[in-house]
């Protein structure tokens, strides 16, 4: 393993390559890696809620979005990822997302 990367880091990208060669079984296995080896490693939430959210399995998706913005809340890209993905469920949480990006562009 190369000494320059984390093994959470390494796995989550294992994960995003068989994500893009559509081997999502696969990708699936390394994001699930990941989050074994780094339990609050916020981009192999986002990743896994990612393709949770492709082969449909919204619920299950949603719950590692908001596990990445209950990780760290003023990271816009976590709200960023959960919004672009959940255009219909964004709606129940809108007055929440609203708040809560309007206090990280002020912080």
């Amino acid at each position: 393993m190369p000494k320059q990367f984390a093994p959470h880091s390494l796995f989550n990208m294992m994960g995003e390559a068989y994500m893009r060669l559509n081997r999502l079984e696969e990708a699936g296995y390394w994001y699930r890696e990941s989050l074994k080896a780094k339990p609050d490693h916020i981009p192999a939430h986002l990743t896994y809620g990612k393709l949770l959210s492709i082969i449909g399995e919204k619920s299950e998706a949603e719950k590692y979005y908001l596990r990445a913005i209950q990780l760290d809340p003023t990271k816009g890209n976590c709200y960023m990822h959960y919004g672009k993905k959940y255009k219909t469920i964004i709606y129940r949480h809108s007055e929440w997302l609203f708040k809560a990006v309007f206090r990280i562009s002020h912080l």
